[in-house]
């Protein structure tokens, strides 16, 4: 019960700055995740510090966060989408360095060097794009990214309550032994719940678009989670850090979105359009 009143009040806290910084400027809450970003790209190293391959850490955050700005001035308007080619010469920087360094396993520290880049900085800057509604072609407001979030939040929060209260059956146990059928099923209940009841107040999207967009969060949301916990169980760790109290580090915290913003905002481009 401790731990469960600890995590409701550090998530309240997070769920005050994130809406705050949507509501105050866009470059706010662009802000706001570029520190997510950077935090969960050192976590994401410094989870590999015992282990025998040895990620660039300083070279592979100035790395992310630069494709991260760069992705937020398209989102902005502020640049091109060509402009992220000037990213392509930034990959080959592992590739260089790593030459000099005389490690036992020069292309496992490559590789992870540049796989935040996709896991962690660019779905983060994929947020900015649903925020935006000249990124998106959709005729979009903040009001997508507020619904985006308050379904991430009610389908992790409800889950964890669920499988606290009812968990039984263990939903992949060989990667997440506390994750259960029962508390997914009652996430995603709630989830697919708040999505009809999002369609109430905000009107971008039509009740079956909402719902819709619900049942992918859920879907992603559960992956990204469970991605995660394959990434912790890979080096043996419980969390990936101890910044946030009853969370554990940002990327505990941020995990579910990581495989589902892409995915939301694939959607919502792409397909929301000609339902």
């Amino acid at each position: 019960m401790k731990n469960l009143i600890i995590r409701t009040l550090t998530g309240a806290v997070f769920v005050s700055l994130v809406i705050g910084s949507m509501l105050w400027d866009p470059f706010s809450f662009a802000g706001l995740f570029l520190v997510v970003a950077v935090m969960s790209v050192f976590e994401f190293y410094r989870l590999f510090r015992l282990q025998e391959a040895k990620p660039q850490v300083v070279p592979g955050i100035i790395i992310s966060g630069i494709v991260y700005l760069l992705l937020i001035l398209i989102a902005r308007g502020e640049l091109i989408p060509s402009a992220l080619l000037f990213a392509a010469p930034l990959m080959v920087i592992p590739f260089i360095i790593e030459l000099y360094r005389r490690k036992t396993v020069p292309f496992n520290n490559i590789a992870l060097t540049l796989l935040p880049v996709i896991y962690i900085a660019a779905p983060l800057a994929a947020l900015s794009f649903l925020f935006v509604p000249s990124a998106s072609g959709a005729g979009l407001s903040p009001s997508i990214l507020i619904g985006f979030f308050v379904l991430i939040w009610t389908g992790d929060t409800m889950a964890y309550l669920g499988g606290w209260a009812f968990g039984r059956h263990r939903l992949f146990e060989r990667i997440s032994p506390k994750k259960s059928w029962e508390g997914s099923i009652i996430g995603g209940l709630f989830a697919l719940g708040m999505g009809w009841f999002l369609s109430i107040y905000f009107k971008e999207l039509s009740s079956i678009q909402w719902v819709i967009m619900a049942a992918i969060v859920v879907v992603t949301g559960t992956f990204g989670d469970l991605a995660e916990s394959l990434l912790k169980r890979s080096v043996d760790v419980k969390d990936s850090g101890r910044m946030l109290p009853g969370h554990g580090g940002f990327l505990d915290r941020f995990d579910s979105l990581l495989i589902s913003a892409p995915c939301v905002l694939a959607y919502i481009n792409y397909i929301h359009p000609i339902l």
